[in-house]
């Protein structure tokens, strides 16, 4: 037996393709070969395609195989959310890979069970299968208004593409991938997934939410709204959809098992760089977490004199933290503000004048970069902690 999947990446989810395609693998039948092929754009390089070829010489039954997609396609595509062009490929899939079906997977999740359960489900009269997305059933309202906006008929069948069986052969007889990509011109708040649930309404497949555990929900809320085995000790594919990932807060929920495989998976120097970025010093904790970390020291220095630093400082006083709490800002503009009663530094100067101080890293878009600016600063690790807004 061969499974076929299917991933899409670009330069910038090549780590995280490597966990997911590895967790695959180690949970999988060995004696079932799994092709995977990587849709990918021109940004990945020769060196990210080796270290997913990589994954051959550990696991003897699997074979990597990487296609180039021109982007003369997706000219109508629209990036939003961070997701990347990359992820509208799986559209032209039934006209690119030659094949009767695939199993289509996000990179941004880890697979805990065995993938033939998964592929052996029919799906003979139906262009696609996946999991029922929870979203709209949680917020009925925002469904609503949805439905209307983007032409959604029906959300009883509409599902979450981060899981997707698809039936090529059908596709290709009935010239799917052109009314995919004529979609591209209309309104798609959730991209390639309106694309995909407005066509195939109607042919799509439910299946059980274990293949497409969405982490940031519940166990509890799918329970309610979902018939489901209730097996213990069920094996699943946990999906960490959404703006929180867990190589950017170690914290978010179930994000130890995706830290577990990476730990395995991933290359000592890229996994320790990566662990390093998403969990200096006590890493991204929630407030009552920061305010503990901070409650004994004489000085706090909170990088960026923003809303979230506002929101810190005052979370911090209503905690009880009574250091000496100071902004640092690389704005030299905000730095001339001085809405609050004390000097607000650059960070060049908070390091020379507090060198025992806490420092909280309010900074979103731009995390990482401070985080490698205050490691030029030589503030050790051990003192600085990430707020991460969710």
């Amino acid at each position: 037996m061969t499974i076929n999947i299917l991933m899409l990446t670009d330069k910038n989810y090549i780590s995280q393709a490597k966990v997911a395609m590895y967790s695959a693998c180690k949970n999988t039948n060995p004696k079932v070969k799994i092709v995977f092929t990587i849709f990918c754009d021109k940004s990945v390089d020769r060196k990210s395609r080796e270290r997913l070829f990589s994954l051959e010489k550990i696991f003897s039954n699997i074979k990597v195989n990487f296609s180039e997609i021109a982007n003369e396609d997706f000219v109508y595509a629209k990036s939003e959310y961070r997701v990347p062009i990359v992820s509208y490929y799986r559209l032209i899939a039934a006209k690119i890979l030659d094949m009767e079906k695939v199993l289509c997977l996000d990179s941004d999740l880890i697979v805990e069970m065995d993938l033939v359960e998964l592929y052996e489900i029919d799906i003979e009269n139906y262009y696609i299968a996946g999991v029922r997305d929870l979203y709209p059933i949680l917020y009925p309202n925002f469904a609503s208004s949805y439905a209307e906006q983007y032409n959604i008929k029906n959300f009883c069948d509409y599902i979450n593409c981060g899981v997707l069986l698809m039936n090529l052969k059908l596709m290709r007889k009935d010239n799917i991938v052109e009314v995919f990509l004529n979609e591209l011109k209309k309104k798609n708040l959730w991209l390639d997934q309106d694309i995909f649930n407005r066509v195939c309404s109607g042919r799509i497949r439910l299946i059980d939410w274990k293949y497409n555990h969405i982490t940031s929900y519940t166990n509890e809320e799918y329970e309610w709204n979902y018939k489901s085995s209730e097996k213990e000790g069920i094996k699943e594919i946990l999906h960490f959809c959404g703006p929180s990932k867990p190589w950017d807060n170690r914290f978010i929920s179930m994000a130890d098992k995706w830290w577990r495989v990476a730990k395995e998976a991933l290359e000592k120097d890229i996994y320790l760089d990566i662990y390093r970025l998403a969990s200096i010093g006590e890493g991204s904790k929630k407030m009552l977490d920061i305010a503990s970390i901070c409650m004994d020291c004489k000085t706090i220095i909170i990088v960026g004199y923003s809303n979230h630093g506002v929101f810190i400082r005052n979370a911090l006083l209503k905690y009880g933290v009574t250091a000496n709490i100071l902004f640092c800002d690389n704005n030299p503009e905000k730095r001339k503000l001085m809405l609050i009663d004390k000097k607000i530094y650059s960070p060049v100067e908070a390091a020379k004048e507090y060198k025992e101080a806490i420092w909280v890293n309010s900074v979103q878009k731009q995390r990482n970069a401070i985080i490698e600016q205050l490691k030029e600063l030589k503030i050790p690790d051990e003192r600085i902690v990430n707020y991460v807004y969710e």
